[in-house]
């Protein structure tokens, strides 16, 4: 199934969604102040436990087991730019993701840009993501030119030979044959200002705010995971994860460094306003 947001539905959507950030304004101003961090509490949660973890290289032995045992989601940064990434994360899985026995992470990958991997690597990596299917759900998360290259990769073409159009059949065949071939729970690509997700369960497809900022800048995937994660806390359903993503990006990308639940209320207005 395929579920393309209309201007109508998202109007309401959004809607919905700015009553949920009034009513935990300041939880959400808390998770925003801690975007890019190691690690995010969950101010949802009055014990304040550990929210998230960001893996982006090798972390201290004794620390793992407790801090991973606690978070619901693990995020895996940029495969690609990271020297041995596939051993740390195949370490991970091994040493302390298996012994915890846990089976309800939200698991979020990031390849990155694998143009210039070899082919067995990139087979190998991916295996390794599919190892932690055993234990919660899995995601990989790219932009639209990640994408491409990714299937290139895996297709014998040549890197950089693009991919057609986000709204194309094309460009749908290519997503479809990157989520058939690994053993995740969803692949969300970021195309344009907007954003879509394949799982099992079909297809949500969700354009965002023009003008924005493109999906393919610099830090854009980061700070749409930002706030997709946000709404993964929230335990709200994807087309709310993927607006809070959407949304977060396009008001971080502002004149003010510092995001906070009134701008991003105040953002997400403006996107009502332009559905009309």
């Amino acid at each position: 199934m395929c579920q393309i947001q209309n201007r109508p539905d998202t109007a309401c959507m959004l809607s919905t969604l700015t009553g949920i950030i009034r009513e935990f304004n300041v939880p959400v101003d808390q998770c925003l102040r801690q975007t890019g961090q190691p690690t995010m509490t969950n101010p949802f949660q009055s014990n304040a436990s550990t929210g998230s973890i960001r893996v982006s290289g090798s972390m201290p032995e004794n620390e793992r087991s407790v801090l991973f045992s606690s978070s619901p989601i693990i995020e895996f940064t940029d495969w690609a730019a990271i020297q041995n990434a596939s051993g740390l994360w195949d370490g991970l899985y091994t040493d302390v993701i298996k012994p915890l026995q846990k089976r309800d992470f939200h698991f979020i990958f990031h390849l990155g840009d694998v143009a210039n991997k070899p082919v067995f690597d990139i087979d190998e990596v991916l295996d390794i993501i599919g190892d932690y299917s055993s234990y919660g759900k899995v995601m990989l998360m790219l932009n639209n030119d990640e994408a491409g290259n990714l299937w290139n990769k895996l297709n014998g073409r040549s890197p950089g030979a693009g991919i057609s159009g986000s709204g194309s059949p094309r460009a749908g065949e290519k997503y479809h044959f990157i989520f058939n071939t690994m053993n995740i729970d969803s692949l969300v690509v970021l195309h344009g200002y907007g954003a879509m997700q394949l799982s099992r369960d079909g297809q949500v497809v969700l354009p965002g705010r023009p003008p924005a900022e493109s999906s393919e800048a610099a830090g854009a995937r980061a700070r749409f995971s930002a706030g997709y994660q946000i709404g993964l806390l929230l335990q709200l359903e994807t087309r709310y994860c993927l607006a809070l993503g959407l949304a977060v990006l396009g008001a971080e990308a502002g004149p003010s460094p510092d995001l906070d639940s009134t701008r991003l209320l105040a953002y997400i207005q403006d996107w009502i306003g332009i559905l009309g």
